[in-house]
């Protein structure tokens, strides 16, 4: 599995490429990522999720641990991919996903891209304590501000 790519970043619209000694591999990445990236032909380092499937392997790329946390927590809901987690921390940073998780906001969680009202509302029962705890973690770690 892999589980971090490092190497020379060429942005190709939404997905990104690292190049990794001549091995270009293809990254799918949120907004929030994409934005925190710096320019092609920079050195980037990416916290990756491996997707097999049968007929397929994608990457799922992470600027920041925290993204890479919340990512993980998501996938474990019903009904919420890869595709759908990369989709979610698009329309917030992950702090505010997590924050919104934690208090319980239904309402909040149902205006983000990808996310609606009955998969709110299992984020919330199935995700709630353990956004807490992400939240309190990240708070005192003095980790990057979302």
């Amino acid at each position: 599995m892999i589980s971090r790519l490092e190497g020379t970043l060429i942005r190709d619209g939404e997905h990104v490429i690292v190049d990794c000694n001549g091995v270009g591999y293809e990254v799918t990445v949120s907004a929030y990522t994409l934005a925190a990236l710096p320019p092609s032909g920079e050195r980037v380092t990416l916290r990756v999720y491996t997707q097999l499937r049968e007929t397929a392997l994608a990457l799922f790329g992470f600027i920041d641990a925290q993204e890479r946390d919340l990512f993980d927590l998501l996938i474990t809901v019903k009904n919420v991919g890869p595709s759908t987690a990369i989709a979610m921390l698009s329309g917030a940073s992950p702090g505010d996903i997590a924050a919104l998780i934690a208090r319980e906001d239904v309402a909040g969680l149902n205006k983000i891209k990808g996310i609606g009202k009955k998969t709110a509302e299992l984020l919330v029962v199935e995700l709630r304590e353990k956004c807490e705890l992400l939240a309190m973690t990240w708070n005192a770690g003095g980790t990057r501000p979302v």
